[in-house]
């Protein structure tokens, strides 16, 4: 049996509980190639859901027709305590939505991240010299300069060292800045990743306020698994130790959070409620 046709048998269901949270479908929309549906996600028990709510990355959307698929948190409710989330589907050829059953499905929901914007780092950067460093297994990376300098699925990065006293970002450590190969590395550990989603990056500020961006940031892991598995992020400036000197180190991160599994699955026509 075809998918398209499998699904046409999926009987509707426009809400559902697991795990404490209701999610339930509140309303849809179509409008030529594309269909946008509001999702609701309430905290029924209280401390599982709040401003942060994430999906995590853990819905799936399945559907009778080719088409691309986004979904955002566009609302939350601190009285009620629900997020809601807009769905968002649109044909990949711009023909109209033909119809059909959207069975929407989440396995996961993020809470309790914090964010931490334009903090300032209190490193003293005029004591940064050369660093050991190791080659990695790489997990990817970005930046304008990723493909220069990481090639294959290694890397070389800083052996970490001891968290840094002070780093005021909750959830993550600073393990080690300095120099390797002429480029300056600052690194930060995250340990059981799984559990969260911790990420953010750093710049340079220079006394007179000009601001130097990263060449390229690369990801590594000790490759353990569950609460014993660490990942790191190496952030890599080209910047002379002499400037560095003058410089503040910021940055801008999403830290920590708490996970909730669960079985969430609700199914509806894609038409206008």
């Amino acid at each position: 049996m075809s998918p398209s046709l499998a699904q046409l048998f999926v009987p509707v269901e426009r809400s559902c509980v697991s795990s404490g949270i209701e999610m339930e479908l509140v309303s849809a929309r179509l409008q030529g190639d594309t269909a946008q549906f509001y999702i609701a996600l309430r905290d029924l028990e209280g401390g599982a859901l709040d401003e942060s709510a994430d999906l995590y990355d853990s819905y799936t959307i399945l559907r009778p027709f080719d088409s691309t698929g986004t979904c955002q948190r566009v609302d939350w409710d601190g009285e009620s305590r629900t997020a809601v989330f807009l769905v968002t589907l649109q044909t990949m050829d711009g023909s109209p939505i033909p119809g059909g059953k959207v069975t929407f499905r989440v396995g996961q929901v993020l809470s309790g991240q914090r964010t931490y914007t334009g903090i300032s780092i209190p490193a003293d950067l005029s004591t940064v010299g050369p660093a050991e460093t190791e080659e990695r297994t790489c997990l990817g990376g970005g930046g304008t300069a990723y493909g220069t300098y990481v090639t294959g699925d290694t890397a070389r990065v800083l052996v970490p060292g001891p968290a840094m006293e002070g780093f005021p970002v909750e959830g993550m450590d600073l393990t080690g800045i300095g120099y390797a190969d002429g480029l300056l590395h600052i690194q930060t550990a995250e340990a059981d990743p799984l559990s969260g989603d911790s990420h953010g990056f750093f710049w340079l500020e220079t006394a007179d306020g000009e601001r130097i961006d990263s060449l390229y940031n690369v990801y590594t892991t000790n490759g353990l698994e569950g609460e014993s598995r660490v990942d790191w992020m190496d952030q890599v400036f080209d910047v002379d130790p002499a400037a560095l000197a003058g410089c503040t180190l910021r940055g801008t991160f999403t830290a920590g959070g708490t996970v909730t599994g669960g079985d969430w699955e609700i199914t509806f026509p894609a038409e206008n409620n």
